[in-house]
């Protein structure tokens, strides 16, 4: 039962990715971040068995294979005034055991759904700046134009210190 209702989310999911990427809908936006949002990737390896391969004296063997599973977390940034810090709450997921384009459509589905307009967002974009990680317009698209290229902060010595940025004054 679990498994057919994983396949069930994971074909809404399908779908929700070719309306906004092949027929440039929209979807439903639920538990919209009104100002900051945060958007986290990273990866982990999972085991997998390939293929069963017949070895030269008949045996059979089974290849270990580590793909990447991709997660995302989307959350709203607030700021506690008392210990002068950003914290993420009210959090959604999304993850995959897929090519990076794919991931990145399913992860912009998501910031689509948890922003009422991304284009007013003010997005911090958190990663650990793996190969795999890029957000381009061809796995970003119809939202590129929410994206901009921002110089990288300094090293701060402590991710914490980059979640003051947005609260800090211009220089």
């Amino acid at each position: 039962m679990d498994a057919q209702l994983g396949e069930r989310l994971e074909q809404v999911r399908q779908e929700e990715i070719r309306q906004v990427f092949d027929e440039k809908g929209d979807v439903k936006s639920e538990s919209p971040v009104e100002e900051r949002m945060a958007v986290s990737v990273d990866a982990t390896k999972v085991r997998e068995w390939g293929e069963p391969q017949l070895k030269p004296d008949g045996t059979q063997s089974w290849p270990t294979l580590w793909p990447d599973a991709k997660v995302g977390a989307i959350s709203v940034i607030g700021w506690d005034s008392r210990d002068q810090e950003a914290f993420c709450t009210a959090s959604s997921y999304v993850s995959g055991i897929e090519h990076a384009d794919f991931f990145f459509k399913r992860l912009t589905v998501e910031m689509n759904r948890r922003a009422a307009n991304l284009k007013k967002l003010q997005v911090v974009f958190v990663a650990d700046g793996a190969n795999w990680i890029s957000i381009t317009p061809a796995n970003t698209s119809p939202f590129s134009e929410s994206y901009s290229s921002a110089s990288r902060p300094p090293s701060t010595g402590h991710t914490s210190s980059v979640g003051k940025l947005p609260w800090l004054p211009a220089e």
